[in-house]
């Protein structure tokens, strides 16, 4: 049978004959959408237009057209540059990030901790009172007063993460820097005072006894004594905070290795100063006692050469 003109154009629009429904069988079928209906605002899942949007879209349009039509030619220009905007920005972006990466060394192992003299984060760390080491200074290092040291270890976990991270990021070493200077600032906040270390000291003193900062004292001369400078820092660090039974712990070991006990009467100091403690000494040196060797003189003088020399008298 011959098709009618409204069934040929029924069928041209995509609609199967008198009903407004899509083809296909089986299933509840959706109304396509006609051509004169704009796609912003038609919902495909309910094959309907959506009304109320195309009402609020009409009116804004009619208030834009009531402005005037330089306002009008403004806003559409806006819209336009809009659109362009959203358009070209994966380019945008794309752009920038090559221009951030080009400022980044070659390879993350190529950042270093060293900053130019005239570079900002120089201004910056010397704003921050920081000082960022590559290895740990020696004793002749002179610190500044109001400067916090942090020494960047090579062999950190972290530093090899850092420097990835700033890689991927397309940091130049100045921001590299900045990663580890916030890095140091974190770590400086969690350091305890000298107030709340001196406290957990006066604990130490207090349990070991009437002498007990004398008895620290000797305790860790002498293993300074047996062990060195070096060797005693891996066992008992200058700037730890012992607790009284890792003191006495200490003096069991120093007890084993044949090194005399502490001895108040040849070994405490009090709040003597050096000169004084040397004074004494050189008293007892000349007297007849040391002379003839007598043990506990000549423990005394030894014991304030190991306070202010770290040996014994020659």
């Amino acid at each position: 049978m011959a098709e009618t003109g409204s069934e040929a154009e029924a069928t041209e629009n995509g609609n199967g004959g008198g009903d407004e429904t899509g083809g296909g069988g089986g299933g509840e079928e959706v109304t396509q959408r006609p051509d004169w209906a704009p796609k912003d605002f038609w919902d495909g899942e309910k094959g309907e237009l959506k009304v109320e949007d195309l009402a609020k879209a009409h009116t804004e349009l009619g208030q834009r057209f009531a402005k005037g039509k330089k306002a009008f030619e403004d806003s559409v220009k806006d819209d336009v540059r809009a659109a362009l905007a959203d358009e070209m920005k994966p380019e945008i972006e794309k752009s920038i990030r090559a221009e951030i990466s080009a400022k980044a060394p070659k390879s993350p192992n190529d950042y270093t901790v060293e900053v130019a003299d005239d570079s900002p984060m120089k201004e910056a760390l010397d704003k921050a009172g920081l000082v960022l080491l590559t290895e740990q200074p020696g004793d002749d290092f002179v610190r500044e007063d109001g400067k916090e040291y942090m020494v960047v270890d090579g062999t950190h976990p972290l530093l090899p993460v850092a420097r990835k991270v700033a890689h991927e990021a397309g940091y130049d070493n100045d921001q590299f820097v900045g990663l580890l200077m916030e890095y140091a600032a974190a770590e400086i906040s969690m350091r305890p005072t000298q107030e709340a270390l001196d406290a957990v000291m006066a604990k130490t003193y207090e349990a070991l006894g009437e002498h007990g900062k004398d008895r620290v004292d000797y305790a860790r001369g002498r293993l300074v004594g047996i062990v060195g400078e070096e060797g005693a820092a891996l066992m008992w660090p200058q700037d730890a905070t012992p607790s009284a039974k890792g003191v006495e712990a200490i003096e069991r070991l120093l007890e084993k290795a044949g090194e005399p006990g502490f001895n108040a009467g040849v070994h405490a100091v009090g709040a003597k100063s050096a000169d004084e403690l040397l004074g004494e000494a050189a008293k007892l040196q000349e007297s007849q006692e040391y002379f003839n060797g007598d043990k506990k003189t000549r423990d005394r003088v030894n014991a304030i050469y190991q306070r202010v020399y770290g040996s014994d008298a020659a």
